[in-house]
């Protein structure tokens, strides 16, 4: 005969995990007989040393339950009968006292030759949580200008006992903010979660958001105080961190003074990939008068371009568009050609004999911080160029 546990690792780990004080959970343990023999067990016992004062014999941290009567005949494993059993079934017993670990060994004595006593450890650990916050790092690329998106982030216990979060504070850059609920919390002010519990293997999620004010990077810190750890846990935060950025020249197309009739004039418009990502241009036009009505458009001063304005694309051989934008590298620049076509009359004048030039605008939209970059173009006839 011979004795042999049904245990993952060869001995019982039991984890305090989120029991309560004077809660019991039990471990199940099934002995086999893996020999050939009637295996004769004459006892089942719990060798324990209390670590604790307190506790006493009536009602110990650690106890066996269901032991049956001794001593007691297995059958080889899988050839038991009605009569004959060939496993023993029993359990041992944990009772939260206190936090304190402790160690036992179950000791089974029987007619095995070559393991008489046969001793399995039994290890009570304190259970720990482990926080786990997703994303590792919050970051937000290519925010425009007026956007104010927000990130979920989850805060997760991996771990097997309660996470406590203390509070939470923001700390860097002030485009950032934190979101729980209908309340916003600003850089440096200290958030008191009032000792949220989060149970093992659960979950709690709440939002950051990012104001960007200008197109520079923006760079933050959140740090969530538990009792998963003495140290705050830090997640950085990036804003706008590695985001393209667009440079046109020139800035202003200013044809000036053109001999009237219909003769044709070019201007090309570089644009440069200036950031630290791919510059997309989604659109290169110019504008209409739909722009003009445009709230957004308006406000940066857009005004319907005049007819005798057109843009010649052969140089990057498309058109821009959503489904198909340009992708300017980092510090390469693409190329829209301007054409001014003078009418066939004088332009006309003010009240003060100054001419009223052609008018309109190149609307570039792109994927930078500045997502709508307006380039004015202007020209106007005359009936005899000065020498």
């Amino acid at each position: 005969p011979h004795v042999e546990e049904r245990l993952q690792g060869g001995e019982v780990n039991i984890v305090v995990g989120d029991a309560e004080v004077g809660e019991e959970s039990q471990e199940p343990i099934e002995l086999v007989n893996t020999g050939k023999g009637i295996l004769e067990i004459s006892s089942i016992s719990l060798e324990y040393e209390a670590p604790s004062a307190d506790e006493t014999e009536d009602d110990p941290a650690l106890k066996l339950r269901d032991l049956p009567e001794f001593p007691l005949e297995v059958a080889p494993l899988n050839t038991g009968t009605d009569d004959q059993i060939d496993r023993v079934r029993f359990y041992v017993v944990f009772k939260r006292l206190d936090s304190l670990p402790r160690n036992a060994t179950l000791v089974v004595k029987s007619n095995d030759p070559t393991a008489s006593e046969f001793r399995i450890p039994i290890t009570v650990a304190e259970g720990k949580p482990v926080m786990v916050v997703n994303p590792d790092i919050i970051q937000f690329k290519n925010v425009h200008a007026g956007d104010i998106p927000r990130k979920t982030v989850t805060i997760l216990n991996t771990g097997d006992a309660k996470l406590v979060l203390e509070r939470m504070i923001l700390l860097g850059s002030e485009v950032f903010s934190v979101v729980l609920g209908e309340n916003i919390w600003d850089v440096n002010e200290e958030i008191n979660l009032e000792s949220l519990e989060i149970g093992a293997q659960q979950s709690t999620s709440f939002e950051v958001q990012f104001a960007p004010q200008n197109e520079l990077p923006a760079e933050g810190e959140l740090v969530i105080f538990s009792n998963a750890s003495e140290e705050g846990f830090k997640v950085p935060i990036e804003g706008n961190n590695r985001g393209p950025c667009i440079e046109v020249s020139p800035g202003t197309i200013n044809f000036g003074a053109k001999l009237k009739g219909g003769n044709i004039h070019e201007i090309p418009l570089e644009i440069e990939s200036c950031g630290q990502e791919s510059l997309q241009i989604l659109e290169a036009r110019l504008s209409t008068s739909e722009d003009e009505a445009d709230e957004l458009l308006s406000d940066l001063g857009v005004v319907t371009s005049s007819p005798q304005f057109d843009l010649d694309f052969s140089t990057d051989g498309v058109v821009p568009n959503a489904d198909n934008p340009w992708e300017i590298a980092i510090n390469a620049t693409g190329t829209v050609t301007v054409r001014y076509t003078t009418p066939d009359t004088e332009s006309p004048v003010d009240e003060n004999g100054t001419p009223i030039p052609d008018r309109g605008h190149i609307v570039l939209r792109t994927n930078a911080f500045t997502e709508y970059v307006p380039v004015e173009v202007t020209g106007f006839s005359v009936e005899v160029l000065c020498p």
